[in-house]
This record gives C-alpha cells, structure tokens and sequence, in this order.
C-alpha cells in the first residue's frame, strides 16, 4: 500500500529525483515508515500523528536515522 501511494504521488507530482516532491505533508505517521521513504523524496516531510505511542516510537526510529528533528 506504501508503495503504490508513493508511486502515485510521484506519478501526480511528476517528480523523478530525489527533493522534488518539494513540501510533502504525510497525516498519520504510525510507525513512521512511509515518512522516511518520503524523506528520501522530497525536500521536507512534515508527519502528524494523534497518537502519543505511535509518535513516540516513529520519533525514536526517525531520529536513529537522523530522519527527525
């Protein structure tokens, strides 16, 4: 499912490289995983979770990737 929303959003945005997603807003962070493809496409990443352990946890794992500020 990650894959294929990506895809789409890279096929919408007609976006091929790396940073030209530009801004990309992500709602619903969960583990986080989906934000750090993202980080890889676009120039920022900003991801809003609602919930405080899933945010907790995907803040640890982005940050392990030096992914969060």
């Amino acid at each position: 499912v990650v894959a294929r929303m990506i895809e789409l959003l890279m096929h919408g945005a007609n976006a091929r490289t790396a940073g030209s997603l530009g801004r990309t807003l992500e709602i619903g962070t969960g583990c986080g995983y989906q934000a750090a493809l993202l980080a890889k496409l676009a120039r920022q990443v900003i991801s809003v979770e609602r919930l405080k352990p899933l945010h907790d946890k995907a803040r640890d794992k982005l940050a392990a990737l030096r992914l969060s500020n």
